[in-house]
């Protein structure tokens, strides 16, 4: 076990010079051996990403073939697979792990320097031979006849036509990779989104082939669910700590008892730019949002673009029987310094800004959490910036 764990060390620091996208990924995770996955697996979760694998399953890989086992994880990761499983039927859920791999495998080099792993022995299951010796692990678009370097989407339709009256295949004996935990998380979409604007910034492909390139590229423009991650972002500064007040007494002692009540752990504050470049379609719906949100929590909002406009023109928390009084003000250019230093006066810990991101990062109070809603058709350049990014998708 030792030798196996040592081996998944040196290919991982051989990367670092001879393949840094794959690099840049791996050192995006946290990994870690187990015997829950019978190969390797990775996964998101709250926003992180993680690399389980299994180091029985690693004493049988050469070095090439293990970096193509990390480089097939890395394509889960940066096509966003392992964010964005789309159904839970089990028939379909098949098809999509194969899909999947289709998408990867065929995008993959096999070289004497990353190899496809095979297989060491016969692999029998209930008396069958499933695989041979010697042949390739994993599933290829020529085992079903499908042309090479078509999208998960588009293998997707190709098998639900193949396999439209008849069960799906079985992947158990023929994968080296395990699919299970892949399911929705925006705070992991929008952490790989930056990790590959990083990576493209600094021309860290090295020898990812072209194909690849172009279809990691092409996946970080899929549009996500916003308005899920800022109810998710803002119901985490509702605490479910209670503290105990003299207002109301014990629920079952009475008085003299104190009772409990909900504690919040602070009010959000919401900062839109108003500026000319914002549509009045997403102002609408990300107001709209806002408005449902603050039944659940304290939250005040402030309209900006050069300077913070006070769109209800009282200061206390937002409240939708107000919703029709707001006023888009301003119109002007933007400034995301005059939206933090008026959150910093009025000692805002939570904040939200809705804007296109086209201005210069500013500076902030420490211990200031900012969530960054980003308008559609303006990627805007936020690496450096403080706090966490999700790209809103166009309002009907």
């Amino acid at each position: 076990m030792a030798d196996a764990q040592k081996l998944i060390d040196e290919v991982i620091a051989f990367m670092a010079f001879n393949d840094p996208f794959n690099f840049t990924f791996l050192m995006k995770t946290s990994r870690s051996p187990s015997k829950s996955v019978p190969t390797m697996g990775v996964y998101a979760k709250n926003g992180k990403l993680f690399l389980n694998y299994n180091l029985e399953f690693m004493e049988t890989l050469t070095k090439p073939e293990l970096r193509y086992v990390l480089a097939h994880e890395v394509g889960h990761i940066s096509l966003h697979h392992i964010s964005h499983r789309s159904s839970h039927d089990p028939k379909r859920h098949k098809l999509e792990n194969i899909a999947q791999d289709l998408a990867i495998n065929s995008l993959l080099p096999d070289t004497s320097e990353i190899s496809v792993p095979r297989h060491k022995e016969d692999v029998v299951i209930n008396g069958e031979v499933v695989a041979k010796k010697g042949t390739k692990m994993g599933v290829f678009p020529s085992d079903y006849g499908f042309p090479e370097h078509l999208s998960y989407e588009q293998y997707l339709a190709l098998l639900e036509q193949e396999f439209k009256d008849q069960n799906a295949p079985e992947m158990e004996g023929i994968s080296f990779d395990d699919h299970e935990g892949f399911d929705e998380d925006v705070e992991a979409d929008a952490l790989i989104r930056a990790v590959v604007k990083k990576i493209e910034r600094s021309n860290k492909w090295g020898n990812t082939p072209g194909k690849m390139q172009e279809a990691v590229k092409k996946a970080q423009y899929t549009e996500v669910p916003w308005w899920q991650y800022v109810r998710r972002y803002l119901g985490n500064f509702v605490s479910m700590e209670k503290e105990q007040t003299r207002r109301k007494p014990h629920r079952r002692m009475g008085y003299p008892f104190f009772g409990e009540t909900n504690e919040y752990i602070g009010e959000v504050h919401v900062y839109v730019d108003t500026s000319a470049s914002v549509g009045d379609k997403e102002l609408a719906k990300f107001v709209a949002e806002i408005e449902k949100l603050s039944d659940y929590m304290p939250i005040y909002l402030w309209m900006f673009d050069t300077a913070v406009q006070d769109p209800l023109k009282k200061p206390k928390p937002f409240h939708h029987a107000r919703i029709k009084e707001i006023v888009f003000d301003g119109r002007g250019g933007t400034n995301f310094q005059a939206a933090t230093d008026h959150a910093a006066k009025n000692k805002a810990r939570y904040v939200v800004i809705m804007s296109d991101g086209e201005c210069s990062c500013p500076t902030i109070q420490p211990g200031m959490d900012i969530l960054w809603c980003i308008t559609p058709g303006h990627e805007g350049d936020l690496d450096g910036f403080p706090g966490r990014v999700v790209y809103m998708k166009k309002a009907a």
